[in-house]
Formats: C-alpha cells, sequence, structure tokens
C-alpha cells in the first residue's frame, strides 16, 4: 500500500500503522494478525479487493513493459474477469482487458534512462512504459475509485507489525480465490453458464499459469 500511495497522487497516508512489536516479544508470534482478527469462517473479500488493486496497480505502472508482461497482464485481467472476487470485479477486469487491448499500442511510450534512481549517470537504455495513470483515471477495479482501497487498508491481513502479512497475505488470498473460483466455473453446466465457461476457455494458459506468470512479472520481490 505504500507503493500505491507514492505513485498515485491523491491517494490518502492516514491508514492507521500497525501495532508495533513489544521490545522482547518473539518476531514470529506477533506476525500474527492484530488483536480479534481470528480466522475468517469465508475468504476476507476486503483483503482480496485491496490486493487485487495494488496486484493491477503494480502491473500497470510496471516500468520496462515488454511482450511477456504485455501477456501476463491481458491474461491475470481474463481470469479475473472469469473468477473474481464479485461481479463488480469481474464486470470491471472485463472491461479494463478489452480497453486495453483496443487502445494498447496509444498507451505506450517510450523513454531513455540516463542517471541512476539516485542520480549518478549509467549507461543510457530505453526502456517501453504503460500510462497507468490514464488507464486509472478511465477505468475502476470492483467499481470502487483507486483511492478507496488505500482507504479500506487490509482487514484479516493486517500484521501487529509493519513488513508482515499485508500484501504477501492478500495475494496469497487473491491467488487462492482466483483458482477455486475458475474450477467452480470450470465444473459448472456449459447450457447454464456459457459466458464463464467461453471466458475460461478464452485463456491462453491453465489458471495455475496464470497466477505463476503474473508473480513471475509483476512480484517485486527477487528472493
Amino acid at each position: 500500500m505504500e507503493f500505491l500511495r507514492s505513485r498515485i497522487p491523491g491517494w490518502p497516508a492516514d491508514i492507521p500503522a500497525p501495532q508495533a512489536r513489544p521490545q522482547g516479544a518473539p518476531f514470529f508470534g506477533w506476525a500474527q494478525p492484530v488483536e480479534g482478527a481470528a480466522e475468517p469462517a469465508q475468504v476476507p473479500v476486503q483483503d482480496v479487493r485491496v490486493a487485487l488493486a495494488s496486484l493491477v496497480h503494480q502491473a500497470l505502472s510496471k516500468l520496462d513493459v515488454d511482450d511477456p508482461s504485455k501477456l501476463a497482464l491481458f491474461d491475470l485481467l481474463q481470469l479475473v474477469c472469469v473468477a473474481g472476487p464479485g461481479s463488480s470485479c469481474r464486470r470491471s477486469a472485463c472491461t479494463m482487458r478489452a480497453g486495453l487491448e483496443q487502445e494498447w499500442y496509444s498507451l505506450i511510450s517510450q523513454v531513455t534512462i540516463t542517471k541512476s534512481p539516485e542520480g549518478a549517470p549509467v549507461q543510457p537504455f530505453t526502456v517501453s512504459h504503460l500510462d497507468w495513470a490514464r488507464v486509472e483515471h478511465e477505468y475502476t477495479l470492483c467499481d470502487t475509485p483507486w483511492p478507496d482501497f488505500a482507504r479500506q487498508g487490509w482487514s484479516w491481513c493486517q500484521g501487529r507489525t509493519t513488513g508482515t502479512r499485508g500484501y504477501t497475505c492478500g495475494l496469497w488470498l487473491l491467488f487462492h480465490s482466483l483458482l477455486a473460483g475458475a474450477e467452480q466455473v470450470q465444473g459448472q453446466n456449459a447450457l447454464y453458464a456459457p459466458t464463464g465457461r467461453r471466458l475460461l476457455e478464452g485463456l491462453q494458459k491453465p489458471p495455475l499459469q496464470v497466477v505463476r506468470d503474473t508473480v513471475r512479472q509483476f512480484f517485486g520481490c527477487t528472493d
């Protein structure tokens, strides 16, 4: 969420910080949910949607857009279109994917990098990037303004100390819910759910491979 707030003008910075870990408290025990956040009986939809918004923003704002990352983004949106957390998320993902496919080349720009983030000169190189601000201005996810995801923050995935749970917890829930949703659609009778089955069959790869490609392209962790 810090990434989202730093990159999108207008995103609020007043989400309550996680509780600080007391001195001497065991770290791994303190990495559990905040007080009262018991194991949920159902998937915490708020966390799934916040994770989805964070992930899609990460994908849209990727610095060097190439063919593999483009395909991974389109496949992710197609999977959310089929199996996203609720009808509004599915519908908005369908709309965003169709719009990006139609407007892709007008959204792509190239920039030549000549300095490092610290300002030191580097060997010039050119990268392609997507006009993510325009995309997020024209499209929403789950019929929710982008700043509202930051205001909502995490619920069950909020850790007791900074750097625990949060985004990675939300991604875990999101990926599992997408795979479970895709399996449910696949098991439905094509006569009664023709649209979902058709959209699922439109994926170029199996849902599990879509998740793997999403992690490979957009999860900013080298471990």
